[in-house]
């Protein structure tokens, strides 16, 4: 606080812990600063007495520096101590602490802070290439993620064919104590747990290095490794120890294993240990009985009959993939992973049918496939609804009608509601069937039945206008696989095939020939048919899309049963005379090229000795007193070489001087 002394004119100053805003206070003489109450007025200019106004009214920093005391005596004479004036500049404004402040016409204005330069907008053509970038990229991902899963289920077969050596099997029965041989009348995990505790007892898992190195020796090498030194630093190795164990005990064993992918990475954040003394197992055990499938994890000793989530571990788990004794592959990632469907399954980068579709090729025992997948619904079920609208999308027993495509429906349209989660009716994803256009219905072998309309109708748009203003949107009828039948093939008649309105024959599955027909596949059969005066129409096996555009793909023409023999016949007849026709063509092409070689030949020989050792002079005129003359007449091309030659009256032939 300051204050102003009236009797000598200077300002009083209070201790206010800023010797630096002192000291400027006590260098004013007489004239007093004026401080209004909610204004201040800055002026520029040199005062008469010199007096230099205070830049701001907040205290400055504090300093570490020691500060003199100043006492308030007012009568005493005070002198300050002398200093350099300080640099004369303009001064700034600053907004005091609950008080507003007016700048005058002499203060600088204060300048807007800059804005940020906006984004430049794309043309159309830096639009398109940004996209295929990007797909280019997805595309690029998606492959090397198939190329990676594939590698883990190959290894996994390896390993699961590892647990059934036998060798194995009987090193480890012969280490087990005769008392766990037996099963005992307790259920399953009553026998599972002392055979796990034993063998966990008997074998050591150790700590893998911090940097592994990739190693070349065998699967088989490191499990016999194991049951010689009864330790191993790899934990898939540790895990088949017991799977084989537990096969020759009479278990149906199944090898399980967590496959990471790079694509995981965004999830990696959403699960974390639930508990202490846990570790994040890649591989573990499953042990089915007749009416449950318990889970063994060998790497912490955790035995339940119930899925045990791998959201008590740190690394999340996109494809968690089971391997049977008969080396049938099951997915069992909804299993084990609680938010499955909301989270994991929406960062695998492959395609959905890609992955079933691999996966069904490899299984060869449907029964087992059947149960698990029965298994794996029944597991979501007794979940209950996700926890939030995202997670129907994907769920395999539940499902939202604000997520059907644009080609599915609900199938009964009243179907029955199974609740209702904020605002939206829950259906069964069995009633979410998949809808279809005619051309697809009839490339699967199948037709309409009798009396059926459109189960729902959409908007198609036309890519290409066959007349300018016409609409470039048209109805599409959708139809479902309950409104149709296997294709029943029409009758041919009196030697004419039936055939739709193009004037083909559609014959995209083999049951849709016509009945009394054949399918002869030879080329150039239609013109030849055409010639025999028989009906033989094109036969439709496809379509190809070039530049966006349906071409149908024709193989082959279909003619009655009558008329197959006949055209046949006449094929291989006129393929022999075309073979025939071209032999002799080329044999008459070869005689004509020798034929004009020898000729050539010949007159060179004629003509060189003809003029042999008759001189010429540089002006074309002979020894013997002829001048060689070259009409523009007699300019050919040479048959042989193919240039420019002219020739004189006495059948002297030279090349063009100009075509040289």
């Amino acid at each position: 606080s300051s204050g102003i002394n009236a009797e000598y004119g200077a300002p009083v100053v209070t201790d206010t812990g800023d010797s630096n805003v002192m000291q400027m206070l006590m260098a004013c003489e007489t004239t007093p600063a004026t401080i209004q109450s909610n204004e201040m007025e800055v002026d520029g200019s040199e005062s008469e007495d010199d007096c230099e106004q205070v830049e701001s009214e907040k205290p400055m920093k504090r300093t570490r520096r020691r500060k003199r005391k100043l006492t308030d005596n007012s009568d005493s004479d005070f002198q300050p101590s002398p200093r350099k004036e300080p640099k004369k500049s303009t001064p700034k404004l600053t907004k005091a602490k609950g008080k507003s402040k007016k700048r005058t016409a002499s203060s600088e204005e204060i300048k807007p802070a800059p804005k940020k330069p906006k984004k430049e907008e794309l043309t159309e053509e830096q639009k398109e290439i940004r996209r295929f970038t990007n797909r280019c990229v997805k595309d690029r991902d998606s492959c090397l993620e198939q190329c990676i899963l594939v590698s883990h289920v190959a290894s996994l077969i390896h390993i699961t064919r590892c647990c059934k050596n036998q060798l194995f099997q009987g090193i480890l029965l012969s280490k087990l104590p005769s008392k766990l041989h037996k099963q005992k009348k307790g259920g399953l995990q009553e026998f599972i747990t002392p055979v796990l505790d034993w063998y966990r007892d008997t074998f050591r898992l150790l700590k893998p290095p911090k940097e592994r190195k990739p190693s070349t020796t065998k699967c088989s090498q490191k499990v016999m490794t194991l049951l010689m030194s009864s330790e191993t630093s790899d934990e898939y190795v540790y895990v088949i120890g017991l799977c084989a164990l537990l096969q020759v005990l009479g278990l149906e064993t199944r090898f399980v294993g967590s496959l990471y992918v790079p694509s995981l990475e965004k999830v990696a954040k959403a699960s974390k240990p639930s508990g202490k003394g846990y570790t994040n197992p890649q591989h573990w055990l499953e042990v089915k009985d007749i009416d449950m499938i318990l889970a063994v994890d060998v790497v912490n000793g955790y035995l339940t009959e119930d899925a045990f989530l791998v959201t008590k571990y740190t690394k999340p788990q996109g494809y968690i993939v089971s391997i049977t004794s008969d080396l049938a592959i099951l997915d069992s990632t909804p299993k084990y992973v609680e938010k499955w469907a909301e989270v994991h399954r929406k960062a695998r980068m492959l395609n959905f049918e890609f992955w079933d579709s691999f996966m069904a090729g490899q299984s060869t025992n449907w029964l087992t496939v059947r149960e698990h997948d029965k298994l794996m619904k029944k597991i979501m079920v007794d979940r209950g609804f996700p926890t939030s609208v995202g997670g129907f999308k994907h769920n395999l027993v539940f499902a939202l009608e604000k997520d059907n495509l644009k080609v599915e429906a609900i199938y009964p349209k009243d179907a029955p509601v199974l609740g209702t989660f904020k605002g939206h009716n829950v259906y069964s994803r069995a009633n979410i069937r998949s809808l279809k256009q005619i051309i697809v219905i009839k490339k699967e072998g199948r037709a309409l039945k009798d009396g059926e309309v459109p189960y729902k109708i959409v908007k198609q748009k036309i890519l290409f206008d066959r007349w300018p203003g016409d609409d470039r949107w048209k109805d599409l009828p959708l139809y479902g696989d309950w409104q149709t039948e296997w294709y029943k093939a029409p009758i041919a008649l009196n030697g004419i095939v039936p055939r739709n309105e193009f004037g083909n024959v559609e014959l995209f599955k083999p049951w849709m020939l016509p009945v009394n027909t054949e399918h002869v596949d030879l080329p150039g059969t239609y013109a030849l048919a055409r010639r025999l005066n028989i009906d033989a129409p094109h036969a439709v096996t496809g379509f190809e899309f070039p530049r966006c555009r349906a071409v149908p793909v024709m193989s082959g023409v279909v003619v009655c049963k009558e008329n197959a023999e006949i055209l046949r016949n006449a094929w291989v007849e006129y393929n022999a005379n075309q073979i025939k026709k071209a032999e002799e063509k080329r044999l008459k092409k070869i005689y004509d090229n020798w034929k004009h070689l020898i000729k050539s030949l010949l007159i060179k020989e004629k003509i060189s000795a003809k003029y042999e050792g008759m001189g010429q002079s540089a002006s074309g005129v002979t020894s013997r007193g002829h001048v060689h003359k070259f009409p523009a007449k007699s300019r050919r091309r040479d048959k042989v070489t193919g240039d420019m030659v002219q020739k004189c009256s006495c059948g002297l032939v030279v090349p063009v001087e100009d075509e040289l």
